[in-house]
């Protein structure tokens, strides 16, 4: 039985914990010259989770003001019946309602559920994960990338578990699965998200080019989608990845240190109890209400891939232009869109098999 669409507050305080990626190569398998690199990025991780660490406990010592990365999140707390933003967007919900009308397909709406829940798992690991990522790439000297780094891991590790635990496969009714297990699923389809053939299974992970095409979601965006998509496949067992396939660059180092923190794994743990709970908690601000709003309106009238396209459009043309919301908060929302385009077709066409 498909779960029921997931309760959303955004009066409720969120609390992250996110992914941790172990390093995915045995030694045992590797050729003399990469065993080398390997040891030397092991002791070079292992020398990072110590000064991070060291970073976390300076943080928190200074007091609640700062706080921890998964710490209530107070980014532009908002009086929702104050934001004309979000007033805009609740009239486009009656103009997408008329124009588009209610859905009344059971199987849309069972989509829809599932979606909704990936695109809460996106949201909040987005938002946990750039704080994390911030402070881990303090140590690689470059914080901003660290926390894009670190919103891209957290969507994806995040919104592809709770896909998988809202699922209607029977694997999911456990509602577990271990933080090592996704992670090394996350990063290793970064790894290979450019090289891999889906063959037929390729309309499963991507929308038709004709869609993404028109869907107005920038590049970095779409691509939390895809691989979403890809490690959602993994998990279910419906694709395999190599996990002896690692490229060895700085993008990697970042990853699996961000991936490895324990305040990650703290985001991912939290995210899992709250799924296992049937609770998707979030904070108070405008991003989230935004957010839930759309979820809203994708409940009630997306059939299809295409109606959750034009969707997407209408709030972009909205969100894009808004001076409410900051840069950092327009991307969480359309990674959380890019989210919802790809799990909807990743469960319309999964049922349909």
């Amino acid at each position: 039985m498909i779960a029921s669409p997931p309760v959303w507050n955004y009066r409720i305080p969120y609390r992250g914990g996110g992914v941790k990626c172990l390093l995915l190569n045995s030694c045992k398998t590797l050729p003399c010259k990469t065993r080398n690199a390997f040891f030397m990025k092991k002791t070079f991780l292992v020398t990072a989770t110590i000064v991070i660490a060291v970073l976390s406990l300076v943080g928190c010592n200074k007091g609640s003001k700062n706080g921890s990365p998964n710490d209530v999140q107070q980014e532009n707390s908002v009086n929702v019946c104050n934001s004309p933003l979000l007033s805009d967007l609740s009239a486009l919900n009656s103009s997408i309602e008329n124009d588009m009308g209610i859905s009344t397909k059971a199987t849309a709406k069972q989509v829809a559920s599932i979606a909704i829940a990936d695109i809460g798992g996106a949201v909040s690991g987005a938002k946990g994960g750039a704080k994390i990522g911030a402070m881990v790439g303090t140590f690689f000297g470059n914080p901003i990338t660290g926390s894009v780094f670190g919103a891209f891991l957290g969507g994806v590790a995040c919104g592809a578990f709770c896909s998988w635990a809202a699922s209607p496969d029977t694997k999911a009714g456990i509602k577990q699965m271990e933080y090592s297990v996704v992670s090394e699923t996350c990063i290793t389809a970064i790894n290979q998200v450019d090289k891999i053939q889906f063959n037929d299974f390729d309309k499963v992970i991507n929308p038709k080019k004709s869609i993404i095409e028109k869907t107005i979601i920038d590049d970095s965006a779409l691509k939390v989608g895809k691989l979403h998509n890809v490690v959602l496949a993994s998990l279910n067992g419906e694709i395999q990845l190599d996990n002896n396939i690692v490229i060895e660059n700085d993008e990697t180092a970042l990853s699996e240190s961000i991936l490895s923190s324990a305040e990650m794994k703290e985001l991912f743990s939290t995210v899992t109890t709250n799924i296992a709970n049937g609770n998707y908690l979030f904070d108070n601000s405008l991003s989230v209400a935004v957010v839930s709003l759309f979820n809203e309106v994708l409940q009630k009238c997306a059939e299809n891939c295409e109606d959750v396209s034009t969707i997407i459009n209408k709030y972009q043309s909205i969100v894009t232009e808004s001076t409410e919301l900051t840069e950092e908060e327009k991307s969480f929302v359309s990674m959380a869109f890019s989210t919802a385009l790809y799990s909807f077709n990743y469960w319309a066409n999964s049922s349909s098999n």
